[in-house]
Order: C-alpha cells, then structure tokens, then sequence
C-alpha cells in the first residue's frame, strides 16, 4: 500500500527520460555531442539532486514518526525545517554550478561539443531546481503521513506529464 505508488512512480519518471533524451537529441544537429552532454549533465543534476532527496526521506521518517506520537505540531516543524535546509543547500549548489559549469561538464566529458552541450543544460535548467525543493519535501511529508497516493500524482503529473507536454509543443 505504501511501496507501490512510490514505486510506480519513480519507474514512470524513469521511463519518461528516455523520451525527454530522445526530444533533446531530436532537435539538435550534432545528436552524439548533444547525448553526451546530457549524460555529463545528468550526472552533475544527481549531485544536486541527492541532498534534496536525502532531506526528503528524512522528512518521510520523521514526520511518520511523529505522527505516530501524535505530536503534529513537531512533524510539522520538521517538515519546514528539512524544507529550509533542502532550499538552502540547493542555492548554494545552483551558485555553483551555474558559475562553474564548464569546469564540472569537462570532469566526465573534456570534448569542448560536449562541455558546450553540458553547459547550456546547466545553465538552463539548473535554477529552477530550487522549486523542486517544495515537491521532494512536501510530498515526502505527505507519504510520512500515510498518504502515498497524492504524492504520487503530484509527482507524476509534474515529473512525467507536464514535462513531456513541455518538450512535444516547444
């Protein structure tokens, strides 16, 4: 009851990227630098994306436990406390890669069409991560508390469908 929909979620997000790879190569010349670039940058978003996501299964635990105690009022705290760390880690991580993207693309890839690739990705999608911090924490507080269909959904709906409908009409 609670396993499932976290796990189907996270295999339809998966399975989306393969679409979002095959949208990203399709409107770009050179599709071999342009993969490769991706790879590189897929690499350097699990970077930024791990402390957000060890916040939020932090923020799962704790606020089950909590609730478990009846004590919203802590679970609640917890919730905006992991909410304030995952934000600020995650500026922090923005800053630095939108400054030294390059420097970091060229550690898995020194090609310069692979670095050019990486870089726009970088710079392009990386600021709007700190809105994902919202998603990951909230979601998980939400699964803490037992309700693991809406994080689902949400996740879906914004990970999986508005991403791909995104990518068809641009």
């Amino acid at each position: 009851v609670i396993g499932f929909p976290a796990a189907l979620q996270m295999a339809l997000t998966a399975f989306s990227n393969v679409f979002v790879q095959s949208y990203i190569a399709g409107v770009n010349g050179n599709q071999t630098l342009c993969l490769s670039g991706w790879t590189s940058y897929s690499k350097i978003d699990q970077f930024i994306f791990l402390p957000m996501q060890s916040l939020s299964l932090a923020a799962t635990t704790f606020v089950g436990q909590n609730l478990g105690n009846r004590d919203l009022k802590r679970a609640k705290k917890g919730t905006y406390i992991a909410y304030f760390m995952a934000t600020c880690i995650t500026l922090f991580l923005i800053i630095v890669v939108m400054i030294f993207a390059p420097h970091l693309a060229a550690v898995f890839n020194p090609d310069t069409g692979v670095v050019y690739y990486a870089k726009i990705l970088l710079r392009s999608l990386t600021p709007f991560y700190i809105f994902c911090c919202v998603n990951q924490i909230f979601s998980a507080a939400l699964r803490g508390a037992g309700n693991t269909r809406a994080p689902m959904l949400i996740m879906l709906v914004s990970f999986v469908l508005f991403r791909q409908i995104y990518l068809f009409v641009v």
